[in-house]
């Protein structure tokens, strides 16, 4: 799973910061990172990685991608056993478009929960 957050430093440059993540005995841990500067060319230092926050980028955007891949995997069961497309399933129980069930579905496969 990836975690991706927009992150201003103490100068007030923007910064994509990534996070990969894995789990192991059912904790999560950060197994990559990338940092990359936002339409400026500051270089990365042993001063600007101190300051990131590493410890409040991933807790709310990891319990929703959690919930999510749980939801889709609950749907996929129902869309199963209903007959119907999973598509159909999601825009209906979460009302959402077409596009939007599509990068749900995405989502979850790329997670491994559905085929």
């Amino acid at each position: 799973m990836k975690t991706d957050k927009t992150w201003l430093d103490d100068d007030g440059d923007a910064w994509r910061i990534s996070l990969e993540w894995s789990y192991k005995g059912g904790v999560a841990y950060v197994s990559g990172f990338a940092m990359k500067a936002i339409d400026h060319d500051k270089p990365v230092t042993a001063r600007l990685l101190r300051e990131v926050p590493f410890g409040n980028i991933h807790k709310k955007q990891l319990v929703q991608e959690n919930s999510l891949k749980e939801t889709v995997l609950s749907l996929y069961d129902e869309a199963q056993a209903d007959g119907v497309s999973l598509h159909s399933k999601i825009m209906e129980a979460l009302g959402v478009s077409y596009p939007t069930a599509s990068r749900h579905i995405r989502f979850a496969r790329d997670s491994n929960l559905i085929p």
